[in-house]
């Protein structure tokens, strides 16, 4: 298990607890999401160790992990996360004020 004593982005130790966020879809296991004071990056506290992470992203049916629009869930999983995207995307312009570039989402 890892655990963050500072941000993993900036390396400020100004961390703290947010809240907690259940994994519904496999393992049913509660993670504490904290947040930085300095940079405000929110990341998952005690994150499984590189040899346990596989077994959270072994679901078939974790849509997001498929291309496929066959079926009402995943075309409506599809059409909901273009219009997310499309949100997410309008938010990072106007806070950075710029209007071109990638984004990465991470998590």
């Amino acid at each position: 298990m890892i655990q963050y004593e500072a941000c993993p982005i900036c390396d400020r130790k100004a961390i703290a607890y947010v809240h907690d966020s259940v994994d519904y879809t496999v393992t049913k296991k509660k993670f504490s999401i904290w947040e930085c004071h300095n940079c405000f990056l929110r990341f998952t506290q005690d994150v499984p160790a590189q040899d346990e992470i596989g077994r959270y992203y072994k679901a078939e049916a974790y849509v997001s992990h498929t291309d496929s629009k066959k079926g009402l869930i995943n075309n409506l999983y599809h059409r909901v996360r273009n219009i997310t995207l499309k949100s997410k995307r309008k938010l990072v312009q106007q806070e950075t004020d710029l209007s071109k570039g990638n984004i990465l989402d991470v998590g």
